[in-house]
């Protein structure tokens, strides 16, 4: 069936009208359920009508409207509805904050409206979890884990944490450094730890001390939990490419490979 053309225009404009003019029994919690961020002009003159009278209302599950809004996809309404009383500090069911929920569901249109609002990053949940240590630990939802472009929105969230406060713990850098190796561009110390880790694992020692001599510290993998160049260069019995290491600053004591 065709999805396109004027009849569906047609069809996709009544159905818009219809929203517009729906009365919700529910009232916002279950508008905004209910209304997709295609429609999201018509969310907003809702939540303005409303004029904050349940803009801080919660449904079973302990979500508020911004909750809501954020785990939808919706951006600008967010605004609107901060800018109507919503709490952009209050955690959901599982401790979460708006910011921090918004990175889990890999929305960052709701991430920069909620900092434009001065919604800031904590360094901790409300559980006292390091919160980039949570994000790389926990996979997305299944509500958008389908998404072609969902490592590439996550990232972006993951960047706007960074810029507004959120510092990554030992344990969340050794998780980009060891399985998240596509984040690591996010952290030089990481990058850098990965980049020399993919020149050892060539075993080209030449390729290595390139590396290093960018800047990059000759142990800055084994930190992580990678080996070390020295170590290749042991194995390999390659005394001169040794000596350029400890020149550089490897430590003489790191682990051999295997």
């Amino acid at each position: 069936m065709a999805t396109n053309g004027p009849a569906s225009n047609l069809a996709r404009q009544f159905n818009k009208a219809r929203a517009r003019m729906r009365v919700y029994p529910d009232g916002l919690l279950q508008a905004a359920e209910e209304i997709g961020p295609e429609d999201e002009d018509i969310l907003i003159q809702k939540i303005i009508a409303d004029n904050g009278k349940s803009i801080r209302k919660k449904n079973a599950d302990n979500n508020q409207i911004l909750d809501i809004l954020v785990q939808t996809g919706h951006g600008k309404a967010v605004g609107t509805a901060l800018d109507n009383g919503a709490d952009g500090f209050a955690v959901n069911r599982y401790n979460m904050p708006p910011l921090l929920e918004a990175a889990y569901f890999a929305n960052p249109e709701a991430m920069r409206e909620l900092v434009k609002h001065g919604i800031h990053t904590p360094v901790a949940d409300a559980d006292g979890n390091n919160i980039f240590a949570r994000m790389l630990t926990v996979n997305p939802p299944d509500a958008v884990k389908g998404l072609p472009d969902i490592q590439a929105r996550r990232l972006f969230c993951l960047e706007i944490l960074l810029q507004n406060g959120a510092e990554p713990d030992f344990y969340a850098k050794q998780q980009m450094f060891m399985g998240h190796r596509h984040l690591a561009t996010l952290i030089p110390e990481v990058n850098n730890a990965v980049t020399l880790d993919e020149a050892s694992k060539t075993r080209d020692l030449k390729q290595m001390l390139k590396v290093i001599s960018t800047g990059i510290h000759p142990d800055a993998n084994a930190a992580f939990g990678g080996f070390a160049p020295i170590g290749w260069a042991a194995i390999q019995g390659d005394a001169a490419a040794m000596e350029a290491l400890v020149k550089a600053g490897a430590d003489v004591n790191q682990k051999l490979p295997g």
